[in-house]
């Protein structure tokens, strides 16, 4: 493709962000998670094309042309990731403490609850090992059934037993 059918293809994409950006960013508060991740996933279409536009453009144009266009790239880029992160935000339910429940605060928000993964457990009764080879394959068998195969403890629990 030429450079000239490159610079109209660019001038076409980066309108269409330059449109995107804005209306997302007077819109973001107001959307549903749907709309954002349609949003989110249109923003990632556009920055494969951005990137693939300059990236034919880039090894195309004159040597005194390059650095404005690896400028404006990474410009452009930095603008994509700072909107794509601020969807992200909005898509990650707020941080709960365990003991408290997060209320409505407001029609578009949902009520959080979060039940808390630190709980004390009961004392496991393992046999100690004594270092008999005939020994093992029981106790073996009690600390798999009872650590090791338990779906219950998480990776730091199973890890400190």
């Amino acid at each position: 493709m030429d450079i000239k059918a490159l610079l109209k293809q660019k001038k076409s994409v980066k309108s269409s962000i330059t449109k995107l950006l804005k209306k997302t960013e007077d819109e973001i508060r107001e959307l549903n998670n749907v709309s954002l991740l349609v949003r989110k996933n249109r923003f990632l279409e556009l920055r494969t094309e951005i990137k693939d536009i300059f990236n034919s453009i880039i090894p195309s144009c004159e040597d005194r042309d390059e650095e404005t266009y690896c400028t404006e790239k990474d410009d452009i880029l930095d603008e994509l990731e700072a909107v794509l992160v601020s969807i992200d935000t909005q898509l990650v339910p707020p941080v709960v403490n365990s003991d408290f429940e997060a209320r409505k605060q407001n029609s578009d928000q949902v009520s959080v609850s979060s039940q808390s993964a630190e709980v004390k457990l009961p004392t496991l009764s393992l046999p100690i090992f004594s270092g008999a080879t005939e020994e093992w394959l029981a106790f073996s068998d009690l600390f798999e059934a009872a650590v090791s195969n338990n779906q219950n403890l998480t990776g730091a629990q199973n890890y400190n037993i």
